[in-house]
């Protein structure tokens, strides 16, 4: 356990000093203050509304361009530094690696979904705004969200050997992971059996964001009293576990 707790250490760290990660942290603080002032200019009557809205998807936005480029990094940064083969050359299985590689993925989220909604949150107050559970309910929703894609992303980039082509497949999974009930709709429709149960298969393949998917609709009691956080979490809990050890197998047979 020690361990482990060492290398997600380190792996911060290197995160940290990317400056990639810098670069996009203060973009989206600056995006989010572009957003004030746009809410300024609105003729709408609820202005803040829009502060609200906007800055939770820009924190969603940035949250997963950051992880899709940090994991992209993340091996052949290990290999180019030689850190890899320092770290495996002890007693860490490669198992070991790869969970201390997603749980630093994970903490650079939380990491930057505390800055960024932290700063969004003066921003409400400063226009004497209100937020209630539903605001920190959709934060947390966005961490699991990120959290899946984390692994996913994890997985795309130990499996493929191109990185671009391992985050290009992460991002169409994330998006394709929104429109699932859609899809499901789509697929019924189809009449050949063998040609829907393939799509079936594939469709449950594909991660449900559905089960977290707040942010468009945190502001209204109904739909949020209709969410399954239980079922949701299991899900989560589940899909990550599956991806991890996926990771874990085809990592201990890759020739590094």
């Amino acid at each position: 356990m020690k361990t482990i707790f060492s290398l997600v250490v380190f792996s911060i760290k290197e995160n940290i000093k990317t400056k990639i990660y810098l670069i996009l942290s203060i973009f989206s603080i600056l995006m989010i203050f572009v957003s004030l002032l746009l809410t300024g200019l609105s003729g709408f009557e609820q202005p803040q509304r829009i502060l609200v809205n906007t800055g939770i998807a820009m924190i969603e936005l940035f949250c997963l361009v950051v992880i899709l480029l940090n994991s992209a990094g993340l091996l052949l940064q290990d290999i180019d530094t030689k850190s890899i083969y320092l770290a495996l050359s002890k007693p860490i299985s490669r198992g070991q690696y790869i969970l201390s590689k997603y749980l630093g993925l994970i903490s650079i989220t939380l990491f930057n979904l505390i800055i960024m909604s932290f700063i969004h949150i003066i921003f409400i107050k400063i226009l004497k705004w209100y937020i209630d559970s539903r605001y920190f309910l959709t934060l947390f929703t966005t961490f699991l969200k990120i959290g899946l894609i984390s692994s996913i992303s994890l997985f795309m980039i130990i499996t493929m050997t191109s990185q671009t082509g391992a985050v290009v497949t992460s991002l169409l999974l994330w998006i394709v992971g929104h429109f699932t009930s859609e899809i499901n709709f789509i697929i019924n429709k189809i009449t050949s059996s063998i040609l829907r149960t393939v799509f079936k298969i594939i469709l449950y393949i594909i991660p449900n964001f559905q089960y977290f998917n707040i942010k468009d609709y945190f502001d209204s009691y109904y739909f949020v009293s209709k969410i399954n956080f239980s079922l949701g979490i299991l899900y989560w809990f589940s899909y990550n576990f599956m991806m991890i050890v996926l990771t874990i197998y085809v990592f201990k047979n890759k020739d590094l």
